[in-house]
Protein backbone atom coordinates (compact mmCIF):
# COMPACT_ATOMS: atom_id res chain seq x y z
CA UNK A 1 0.00 0.00 0.00
CA UNK A 2 3.11 2.61 0.85
CA UNK A 3 4.91 1.39 -1.90
CA UNK A 4 2.34 2.51 -4.42
CA UNK A 5 1.40 5.67 -2.57
CA UNK A 6 5.20 6.79 -2.94
CA UNK A 7 4.95 5.97 -6.45
CA UNK A 8 2.36 7.90 -7.05
CA UNK A 9 4.00 10.62 -5.19
CA UNK A 10 7.12 10.14 -7.63
CA UNK A 11 4.91 9.83 -10.66
CA UNK A 12 2.74 13.30 -9.88
CA UNK A 13 5.03 15.55 -11.73
CA UNK A 14 5.88 13.44 -14.86
CA UNK A 15 1.94 13.55 -14.83
CA UNK A 16 1.30 16.79 -14.91
CA UNK A 17 4.03 17.70 -17.44
CA UNK A 18 2.33 15.13 -20.01
CA UNK A 19 -0.80 17.24 -18.81
CA UNK A 20 0.61 19.93 -19.80
CA UNK A 21 2.56 19.28 -23.06
CA UNK A 22 -0.28 18.17 -24.77
CA UNK A 23 -0.88 19.15 -28.15
CA UNK A 24 -3.71 21.90 -29.21
CA UNK A 25 -6.37 20.49 -31.92
CA UNK A 26 -5.46 21.80 -35.04
CA UNK A 27 -7.45 25.57 -36.20
CA UNK A 28 -8.66 23.72 -39.17
CA UNK A 29 -10.59 20.70 -37.33
CA UNK A 30 -11.61 22.73 -34.84
CA UNK A 31 -13.37 24.83 -36.96
CA UNK A 32 -15.23 21.79 -38.96
CA UNK A 33 -16.17 20.83 -35.40
CA UNK A 34 -18.32 23.90 -34.90
CA UNK A 35 -18.83 25.50 -38.44
CA UNK A 36 -22.51 24.30 -38.64
CA UNK A 37 -23.53 25.82 -35.22
CA UNK A 38 -21.96 29.04 -36.08
CA UNK A 39 -23.56 29.20 -39.38
CA UNK A 40 -26.69 28.21 -38.44
CA UNK A 41 -26.96 30.97 -35.14
CA UNK A 42 -24.84 33.79 -37.56
CA UNK A 43 -27.74 32.92 -40.78
CA UNK A 44 -30.42 33.75 -37.99
CA UNK A 45 -28.82 36.61 -36.63
CA UNK A 46 -28.41 37.97 -39.95
CA UNK A 47 -32.32 37.59 -40.71
CA UNK A 48 -33.11 39.50 -37.77
CA UNK A 49 -30.72 41.84 -38.56
CA UNK A 50 -28.86 41.46 -34.97
CA UNK A 51 -25.60 42.87 -35.28
CA UNK A 52 -25.01 42.55 -31.40
CA UNK A 53 -25.78 38.94 -32.02
CA UNK A 54 -23.27 37.90 -34.85
CA UNK A 55 -20.59 39.79 -32.81
CA UNK A 56 -21.04 38.00 -30.08
CA UNK A 57 -21.49 34.55 -32.41
CA UNK A 58 -17.70 35.33 -33.77
CA UNK A 59 -15.98 36.47 -30.85
CA UNK A 60 -17.42 33.47 -28.68
CA UNK A 61 -16.41 31.30 -31.69
CA UNK A 62 -12.59 32.70 -31.50
CA UNK A 63 -12.14 32.95 -27.76
CA UNK A 64 -14.00 29.47 -26.69
CA UNK A 65 -13.01 27.04 -29.88
CA UNK A 66 -10.28 28.72 -32.40
CA UNK A 67 -7.83 30.82 -29.95
CA UNK A 68 -4.22 28.95 -29.35
CA UNK A 69 -5.33 26.07 -32.03
CA UNK A 70 -2.73 25.06 -33.98
CA UNK A 71 -2.05 26.24 -37.72
CA UNK A 72 -0.89 23.52 -40.13
CA UNK A 73 2.31 24.12 -42.16
CA UNK A 74 1.09 25.69 -45.27
CA UNK A 75 3.11 26.48 -48.55
CA UNK A 76 1.88 29.56 -50.42
CA UNK A 77 3.38 30.52 -53.70
CA UNK A 78 4.44 34.24 -53.96
CA UNK A 79 3.02 36.47 -56.61
CA UNK A 80 6.55 37.73 -57.12
CA UNK A 81 8.49 34.60 -57.33
CA UNK A 82 9.24 31.86 -55.21
CA UNK A 83 7.27 29.88 -52.37
CA UNK A 84 6.31 30.90 -48.87
CA UNK A 85 6.69 27.94 -46.29
CA UNK A 86 4.57 28.66 -42.79
CA UNK A 87 7.26 26.59 -41.41
CA UNK A 88 10.08 28.72 -42.73
CA UNK A 89 9.35 31.49 -40.31
CA UNK A 90 10.19 31.62 -36.71
CA UNK A 91 8.32 35.44 -35.97
CA UNK A 92 5.30 35.77 -35.39
CA UNK A 93 2.94 35.57 -38.31
CA UNK A 94 0.18 38.15 -39.71
CA UNK A 95 -1.84 36.82 -42.00
CA UNK A 96 -3.72 39.26 -44.38
CA UNK A 97 -6.11 37.67 -46.96
CA UNK A 98 -7.94 39.46 -49.22
CA UNK A 99 -10.23 38.95 -52.03
CA UNK A 100 -10.11 40.54 -55.84
CA UNK A 101 -13.23 42.84 -54.85
CA UNK A 102 -11.71 44.11 -52.28
CA UNK A 103 -8.15 43.84 -53.49
CA UNK A 104 -6.76 46.78 -51.32
CA UNK A 105 -6.88 50.90 -51.86
CA UNK A 106 -3.68 53.11 -51.87
CA UNK A 107 -4.19 54.15 -48.01
CA UNK A 108 -5.31 50.99 -46.62
CA UNK A 109 -1.84 49.38 -48.46
CA UNK A 110 0.12 52.11 -47.10
CA UNK A 111 -1.02 50.92 -44.05
CA UNK A 112 0.01 47.33 -44.35
CA UNK A 113 3.54 48.65 -45.67
CA UNK A 114 3.64 50.65 -42.90
CA UNK A 115 2.80 47.99 -40.27
CA UNK A 116 5.12 45.67 -42.29
CA UNK A 117 8.39 48.18 -42.09
CA UNK A 118 7.36 48.73 -38.18
CA UNK A 119 7.70 44.82 -37.29
CA UNK A 120 9.89 43.55 -39.49
CA UNK A 121 12.14 42.54 -36.97
CA UNK A 122 9.19 41.15 -35.18
CA UNK A 123 7.06 39.55 -37.22
CA UNK A 124 6.27 38.09 -40.37
CA UNK A 125 3.52 40.20 -42.81
CA UNK A 126 1.85 37.82 -45.92
CA UNK A 127 -1.20 39.41 -47.53
CA UNK A 128 -2.65 36.15 -49.37
CA UNK A 129 -5.13 37.17 -52.20
CA UNK A 130 -7.72 34.65 -52.91
CA UNK A 131 -6.66 35.18 -57.03
CA UNK A 132 -4.53 33.86 -60.03
CA UNK A 133 -1.28 34.74 -60.35
CA UNK A 134 -1.91 37.61 -62.95
CA UNK A 135 -3.91 39.21 -60.83
CA UNK A 136 -1.97 38.47 -57.49
CA UNK A 137 1.24 39.38 -59.24
CA UNK A 138 -0.36 43.29 -60.35
CA UNK A 139 -1.62 44.11 -56.92
CA UNK A 140 2.15 43.01 -54.89
CA UNK A 141 3.61 46.09 -57.07
CA UNK A 142 1.91 48.06 -54.35
CA UNK A 143 3.85 46.58 -51.42
CA UNK A 144 7.49 47.03 -50.35
CA UNK A 145 9.69 44.57 -49.65
CA UNK A 146 8.39 43.84 -46.00
CA UNK A 147 5.59 42.10 -46.99
CA UNK A 148 5.05 38.79 -48.62
CA UNK A 149 2.38 38.52 -51.12
CA UNK A 150 1.28 35.07 -51.95
CA UNK A 151 -1.93 33.97 -53.70
CA UNK A 152 -4.32 30.95 -54.16
CA UNK A 153 -6.50 30.26 -56.59
CA UNK A 154 -9.76 28.74 -55.48
CA UNK A 155 -10.84 27.61 -59.34
CA UNK A 156 -7.73 25.35 -59.26
CA UNK A 157 -8.00 23.91 -55.40
CA UNK A 158 -11.59 23.25 -55.29
CA UNK A 159 -11.46 21.03 -52.62
CA UNK A 160 -8.22 22.32 -50.75
CA UNK A 161 -9.35 22.38 -46.64
CA UNK A 162 -7.23 25.48 -46.52
CA UNK A 163 -9.38 27.24 -48.29
CA UNK A 164 -12.80 26.28 -46.95
CA UNK A 165 -10.75 27.24 -43.03
CA UNK A 166 -9.57 30.28 -44.00
CA UNK A 167 -11.77 31.73 -46.68
CA UNK A 168 -15.15 30.11 -46.54
CA UNK A 169 -15.28 30.20 -42.68
CA UNK A 170 -15.16 33.90 -42.17
CA UNK A 171 -14.50 35.27 -45.74
CA UNK A 172 -12.70 38.14 -46.81
CA UNK A 173 -10.94 40.68 -45.95
CA UNK A 174 -9.80 38.63 -42.73
CA UNK A 175 -6.16 39.34 -40.89
CA UNK A 176 -5.04 35.99 -38.64
CA UNK A 177 -2.40 36.63 -35.98
CA UNK A 178 -0.35 33.45 -35.22
CA UNK A 179 2.41 33.41 -32.62
CA UNK A 180 5.82 31.88 -33.15
CA UNK A 181 4.90 28.31 -32.10
CA UNK A 182 2.21 28.34 -35.08
CA UNK A 183 -1.06 28.68 -32.20
CA UNK A 184 -3.87 31.26 -33.30
CA UNK A 185 -4.07 34.40 -31.23
CA UNK A 186 -6.88 36.29 -32.61
CA UNK A 187 -8.76 36.88 -35.78
CA UNK A 188 -9.89 40.02 -36.75
CA UNK A 189 -12.66 40.02 -39.12
CA UNK A 190 -11.95 44.00 -40.75
CA UNK A 191 -13.89 45.07 -43.82
CA UNK A 192 -12.16 48.38 -44.78
CA UNK A 193 -8.35 50.01 -43.46
CA UNK A 194 -10.39 51.51 -40.27
CA UNK A 195 -9.73 48.41 -37.88
CA UNK A 196 -6.17 48.14 -39.22
CA UNK A 197 -5.49 51.56 -38.30
CA UNK A 198 -7.26 52.45 -35.17
CA UNK A 199 -5.70 49.23 -33.72
CA UNK A 200 -2.10 49.17 -34.79
CA UNK A 201 -0.81 49.26 -31.80
CA UNK A 202 -2.87 46.49 -30.12
CA UNK A 203 -1.56 44.19 -32.94
CA UNK A 204 1.27 44.83 -32.06
CA UNK A 205 0.78 44.32 -28.57
CA UNK A 206 -0.75 40.73 -28.66
CA UNK A 207 2.18 39.78 -31.30
CA UNK A 208 4.66 40.68 -28.31
CA UNK A 209 3.36 39.02 -25.95
CA UNK A 210 4.01 35.91 -27.81
CA UNK A 211 7.79 36.55 -28.25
Amino acid sequence: MHINIYKLILLFPLICLSQKKKKAPYYDTVVVENLRKYIDESDLAVRENDEERLTFLFDSLINNHLKNSLIRNKTLKKARKGKFSFSKTEKPLILITKSTWNHGFDDEIETINDLAKELRKKATIVVLYWTDKSKATKYAKKYNKNVIVTFLDERENIHNNFIRSFKHVFGAPCCYLINPSKHLVNIIKTENIDYITNNHSMIIEDLEIEL
